[in-house]
């Protein structure tokens, strides 16, 4: 162990110091993964990957070990925390969730089609079993079947449900490699499984199930890995008939309110240097033009959709395109590990990142919601 991390220690950043590192990072393999069950029983964080981003995870049942996470990650107690767990019986058998025979009928498809995978349910939680914590004080609990087996592994070691936001600093870009979580919360106690780059990239979409007067909604809280459309198909072709929303940007709010579901302050997935959104106007002629830019953009790193700000590319000092063939998905799975290695590069300043807006109307709805959370400050 202790010679991986001597190994490890050689792709860190010269900004952190040696003497202040107090995670460990363990190579994945059966022992470690039994390592790090032992941990999590103990009432200690672990960070893993997911097939969507890299988790923190504790014992949800211990209010003690999930307090831990609030406080390692410098995270407001009125953001919830997802619970991931083996599968929806695991749920049941656990009493995680207080629900009615309407919505069980209706998360039983649900579940069987997206788990494992990149789709958080939110429900009415058994307050007698869950902390309030983990619930941000909502009554309600977000339940995960992550699709990695290293997550299946570790959550059917631990003999326990996992509570786990993307291990990151509160408000920070999440993470998708170890390295990301290291330079986060490198002077913290933890202990990090040095897993694979996360496929998705992104978090999971976060769906709602309400029931009022017998009849059962869904919402759609947060977007993410999981489209709307790919929900809303499933639903169409087995003939559910129940009706299917989504949270539009208006329902971001501040830290003082209680969340019903993780993402949804003004603020998040955030890079450490002023951010910014660049719209593109529409021209007579149909074709795109960047609005005007007054500003110097030797200190700018430009994250372009296609290649829209391809017109800055000489005068920036780093130019990147999420996909240059306007592949949503490929650009939301670059998103995160290309905000991070923007706010890393040498004399940056400022990220300028292509809007969205465009793609959203073309049907791109996926990442819409974590793009909008990305940029600050708000003001300007």
């Amino acid at each position: 162990i202790m010679d991986y991390m001597e190994q490890y220690k050689q792709q860190i950043s010269k900004k952190i110091k040696v003497s202040n590192i107090k995670c460990c990072v363990l190579p994945v393999n059966d022992q470690t993964v039994q390592t790090a069950a032992q941990i999590i029983k103990q009432g200690g964080l672990v960070s893993f990957p997911t097939e969507t981003v890299y988790g923190l995870g504790a014992n949800a049942l211990n209010s003690n070990a999930v307090l831990k996470i609030f406080e390692t990650k410098q995270r407001p107690l009125t953001d919830p925390l997802i619970v991931h767990v083996c599968n929806l019986e695991q749920a049941q058998e656990l009493k995680l969730i207080d629900i009615s025979e309407n919505v069980l009928k209706l998360i039983e498809p649900l579940a069987e089609q997206f788990w494992p995978g990149p789709m958080t349910l939110v429900l009415k939680a058994n307050l007698a079993v869950v902390p309030q914590t983990v619930t941000a004080n909502t009554g309600y609990i977000g339940i995960r079947c992550p699709d990695s087996e290293i997550a299946q592994k570790l959550i059917k070691q631990s003999n326990c449900p996992i509570a786990a936001p993307s291990a990151n600093l509160f408000s920070h870009v999440s993470p998708t490699l170890s390295i990301h979580v290291f330079n986060d919360l490198y002077d913290k106690e933890i202990v990090i499984l040095d897993g694979p780059q996360c496929d998705f990239g992104i978090e999971s979409s976060v769906i709602k199930v309400e029931e009022a007067e017998g009849i059962v909604n869904l919402t759609i809280l947060r977007k993410g890995s999981l489209s709307q459309q790919q929900i809303q198909s499933f639903l169409d072709e087995k003939g559910i008939e129940v009706s299917l929303k989504a949270l539009g940007k208006k329902a971001f709010s501040n830290e003082e309110s209680n969340q019903q579901a993780p993402g949804l302050f003004l603020k998040h997935y955030s890079p450490n240097v002023d951010t910014y959104l660049l719209s593109c106007v529409e021209q007579v002629d149909g074709s795109l033009s960047t609005s005007k830019v007054d500003m110097d953009l030797k200190h700018v790193a430009i994250v372009d959709f296609g290649k829209y700000l391809d017109e800055f590319k000489e005068h920036c000092l780093s130019y990147q395109s999420l996909s240059e063939e306007k592949n949503l998905v490929e650009a939301m799975n670059k998103f995160y590990w290309t905000l991070r290695s923007a706010e890393n590069i040498d004399h940056v300043q400022k990220i300028m990142i292509y809007d969205f807006e465009r793609a959203e109307q073309d049907g791109g709805d996926i990442q819409i919601c974590l793009l909008y959370t990305s940029p600050s400050p708000r003001d300007s």
